[in-house]
């Protein structure tokens, strides 16, 4: 089953992926670089970070909707974050 990633904010859109890694990528091109680099001056760490002088991306799904920017997006279908219950 594929997994679907939806845009709720107005224009809103709803795309499918086959996996969770691809509709992750999509999710990433909409989440800003504040959001990525996180406001440490308020407790919140990077989700993109540096180590050893190599960009390190974050690829968590749960960790992108949690930021300003993903709180637009939904994630539906065969993920596997969590069971409907």
């Amino acid at each position: 089953m594929a997994v679907v990633l939806n845009k709720i904010s107005s224009p809103g859109w709803t795309r499918e992926f086959p996996d969770l890694p691809s509709a992750v990528v999509e999710l990433r091109k909409h989440v800003c670089r504040g959001c990525l680099s996180g406001a440490p001056e308020e407790g919140e760490p990077p989700l993109d970070r540096v180590e050893d002088g190599i960009l390190v991306e974050c690829h968590d799904a749960i960790s992108l909707l949690n930021t300003s920017c993903g709180y637009e997006f939904s994630l539906e279908g065969d993920h596997g974050l969590w069971t409907d219950d």
